[in-house]
């Protein structure tokens, strides 16, 4: 199973593992007030209602299990697309082995690494 769409200059795929069968959210949007895009990784959890007769699949969004920052939005999609395949195709144990770093290849954008530097 795999959606992709986007909403507002958001990009989001849900994704099936084949391995485990738990389904996955990425979502990739630029981060509000600020120059950069930010990528998530969900894990998608089902909710019951009416004493469990009705079950829907829901984005765990207040709990990211990975977040990636890149500086321009070609950088983020091409990341997504990785992010992906990856998610798609290799098991959870082994998703960091394959997974880039967090931080963008050339650092931080300018204005946040200044943010950071007021701390």
């Amino acid at each position: 199973m795999e959606k992709v769409g986007k909403i507002h200059g958001d990009v989001w795929s849900e994704v099936r593992n084949v391995h485990s069968r738990h389904v996955y959210q990425i979502l990739t949007h630029p981060e509000l007030g600020d120059a950069y895009w930010v990528t998530h990784i969900f894990l998608m959890v089902q909710k019951k209602a009416l004493f469990g007769l009705i079950v829907t699949t829901v984005t765990d969004i207040n709990h990211p299990m990975v977040t990636f920052v890149r500086n321009n939005k070609e950088a983020a999609y091409a990341l997504h697309t990785q992010i992906r395949l990856i998610v798609t195709h290799e098991k959870e144990e082994d998703w960091f082995a394959f997974l880039p770093s967090s931080k963008p290849p050339e650092g931080t954008s300018r204005r946040h690494s200044t943010d950071e530097e007021s701390l």
